[in-house]
């Protein structure tokens, strides 16, 4: 019985199968990425991004110009549609945890510090 040449056919070496499989994956990866990339319409000036399912949730890839710094963004609807936001600074929080590191001042004898020189500038 003959054999066909695809079943004979071997790799080149042995790493050539796993750096064939790498260069499938990378490609698709490429595509992917070239599909989440934002389209923009020139008349509008309108930036579109991917929606997509992560297990059972729904999620929005932004595009680059739009990443938000952190990780965690606050979202609300809004009339037009919905309005993600960076989470806001809680001021207080901050303050709360610097009071929690004891009261050793920076400087515990008071601050040493000359006075002032009179201002030249006059804006009368």
């Amino acid at each position: 019985m003959a054999r066909r040449a695809s079943q004979t056919a071997r790799p080149a070496s042995p790493s050539a199968a796993p750096r064939a499989r790498k260069a499938k994956t990378a490609a698709r990866r490429s595509a992917a990425v070239r599909a989440a990339e934002p389209t923009v319409a020139s008349s509008s000036g309108v930036v579109y991004a991917k929606l997509f399912k992560n297990g059972r949730s729904q999620a929005v890839r932004l595009p680059k110009a739009f990443q938000i710094d952190g990780d965690r963004v606050r979202i609300r609807r809004v009339a037009e549609g919905i309005l993600l936001e960076t989470e806001p600074f809680d001021v207080e929080a901050w303050f709360r945890r610097m009071d929690s590191y004891g009261a050793d001042p920076l400087f515990p004898n008071g601050r040493e510090q000359p006075p002032m020189p009179e201002s030249k500038v006059s804006f009368d």
